[in-house]
């Protein structure tokens, strides 16, 4: 059985009842002792259901900010800073909300708000990815607290489809073409851009290699879980690999300064901090598109060196396993996401297939003019009446 009582230091009426067997106390921020009073019946019929209403209409946004800032923490994830990004735009519009007041109206009418919203950067719409993205962090943070038992339940949050599959990748002509517009424009991406399409690696891992990861001895590059996404270690033995070896020994040479980074900036005097810059001044002068900052479909990004590492093993008959290891890639899922197949790879494959089956083979099939489909279809009736 609860009770309504007032603390001599506050104006406002307290409530204490039963929870599950423990005994909760609650402000009503009442000054009237009936008014006090029905909160406390709503309170005990709530206990009765099970339901802790209390503490769900606590919980306000700063509540999900911090829950998801935890569990980024935790996790070690790389992705903090954007993440953070995201929340700063949610906030903006459930801030002023409580968290158990969020409900599928509400992300619909942000969904709309930030559809007809334009970028500051760019002056262009903000894009649906953009805000798949937001949304994204809106569920996770929602599950956390429903996971911590501060709110009941998940509202349903609808992204919009995306077309995110990448099928770009750097076929030989264009890797050409790239190489020797880097060579012309921005040479000093030219061993970052190298070991991009022979390893697999992302952007980030490749600029912050240092030379503590790289043995010389035994010409193996290791680059620690801290510069790849997974958080997994990766390895890059290049002692078969000529091009690969020639740009260490040449980079290791023309080391100054005891700087410890392998690829550096144009300059010389640090690492490639932001190469986006150079990379458009590359892509533009091979004649390949936009590059960086004209949509997603625009021109080839550096990322998909990661696909043609994929594409140039499959076809080089490189054990799926093996390029799994390399680029760090965990699952069969991201694995099929970078092996692109498209129509060419198709028909040499069927290709090889049926030079295949033509060398194994004691007769060459036969062909329409050395025997009439109608003959041998008169025949199988006859035999089978």
């Amino acid at each position: 059985m609860g009770s309504v009582y007032k603390r001599p230091d506050s104006k406002y009426y307290q409530v204490i009842y039963k929870f599950r067997g423990k005994y909760v106390r609650e402000s009503t921020k009442c000054r009237i002792k009936k008014e006090a009073e029905k909160i406390l019946k709503l309170r005990e019929a709530d206990a009765i259901k099970g339901i802790k209403i209390h503490t769900y209409q606590q919980t306000k946004w700063k509540d999900l900010e911090k829950a998801v800032i935890r569990h980024y923490k935790e996790k070690g994830n790389k992705t903090l800073s954007r993440t953070e990004y995201h929340l700063e735009r949610l906030r903006e519009n459930f801030e002023d909300f409580l968290i158990i007041d969020i409900d599928e109206s509400l992300i619909q009418y942000y969904k709309e708000q930030r559809e007809n919203h334009v970028s500051e950067r760019t002056k262009k719409p903000i894009s649906k990815t953009t805000i798949n993205r937001e949304l994204a962090t809106l569920r996770l943070g929602l599950r956390l607290l429903k996971r911590y038992g501060k709110i009941p339940t998940v509202p349903h949050i609808e992204e919009y489809p995306e077309k995110n599959a990448r099928q770009q990748y750097f076929t030989s002509p264009k890797y050409e073409r790239l190489i020797k517009a880097v060579r012309r424009v921005a040479p000093h991406l030219y061993g970052a851009v190298q070991l991009g399409r022979k390893a697999g690696w992302r952007s980030g891992c490749i600029r912050n290699i240092q030379w503590s990861h790289v043995d010389r001895k035994n010409e193996i590059i290791r680059a620690p879980g801290i510069l790849t996404k997974n958080g997994e270690p990766v390895f890059y033995p290049y002692s078969e690999d000529y091009l690969i070896k020639e740009i260490i020994v040449t980079a290791w040479r023309n080391r100054r300064n005891l700087i410890p980074y392998v690829f550096l900036n144009a300059d010389g005097t640090d690492k490639i901090k932001d190469f986006r810059r150079a990379w458009n001044r590359v892509i533009k002068e091979a004649g390949l598109g936009e590059g960086y900052g004209a949509g997603y479909e625009g021109g080839l990004k550096f990322h998909d060196l990661k696909r043609t590492c994929f594409v140039l093993n499959e076809e080089a008959g490189v054990p799926r396993s093996i390029t799994m290891e390399l680029s760090g890639t965990k699952s069969e899922t991201i694995f099929e996401r970078y092996n692109i197949v498209d129509r060419r790879r198709l028909n040499e494959a069927i290709k090889r297939r049926e030079d295949f089956i033509n060398e194994n083979e004691d007769k060459k099939p036969e062909t329409s003019e050395d025997k009439k489909p109608e003959t041998s279809m008169v025949k199988y009736f006859e035999m089978n009446k």
